[in-house]
């Protein structure tokens, strides 16, 4: 593994730790853990650690801002998520209030509230250039809040949400064979046996 390889990775570790731990840099809210008060001293080297490869690769601590971000700035799984929303919910006994129905009516409602900063906008380009700072923070709340919803909702559904969305991408890849609708946005019959070409 080379030097650039190398130092990459352990960034990578770093931002993991630091992650899971929940700590809060700056105005990033890694919040703590009730029952962590203080950071301990192999956390705060890691901080160290990190903000010195972060330098040195010439960037700022914590994830680039949504105006630069082109890639996701690390992979969460939706096992994790699914973890940390059922945590979130346990410790304050809002289980009582999750219900299926209750948490798809929620998952609507945000869905609106997303849709909201798309209104009388037109067709927007890919990036959202046209959009502020703040409404460009705004839809990334409003997409989290759609997601956490939706990974509860599975979770409170029995659903393994990860598996069912590769199974779907694969019905779909069937049901949209690229050779036949590429650069089409006819429907899944047209490609169908017997149907139009």
């Amino acid at each position: 593994m080379g030097f650039d390889s190398c130092r990459t990775h352990i960034t990578n570790e770093l931002v993991a730790f630091i992650t899971q731990t929940k700590l809060e840099i700056g105005n990033r809210n890694f919040l703590f853990g009730s029952k962590q008060p203080k950071p301990s001293a192999p956390l705060c080297l890691a901080t160290l650690l990190l903000i010195q490869f972060r330098m040195a690769e010439g960037s700022n601590m914590g994830p680039p801002s949504h105006e630069t971000q082109q890639e996701p700035w690390r992979d969460v799984s939706l096992g994790h998520l699914r973890q940390n929303l059922a945590d979130f919910a346990r410790e304050r006994d809002w289980e009582q209030f999750h219900s299926p129905r209750n948490l798809l009516l929620a998952l609507v409602g945000e869905v609106g509230e997303l849709s909201e900063l798309f209104q009388w906008k037109g067709e927007v380009q890919r990036g959202l250039p046209t959009f502020t700072p703040a409404e460009k923070e705004h839809c990334a709340e409003e997409l989290s809040d759609v997601l956490l919803y939706l990974c509860r909702l599975a979770d409170t559904c029995g659903i393994d949400l990860g598996a069912a969305a590769l199974s779907k991408i694969q019905k779909n890849a069937l049901k949209y064979p690229a050779e036949k609708c590429r650069g089409s946005s006819a429907k899944a019959c047209t490609y169908a046996e017997g149907g139009q070409s």
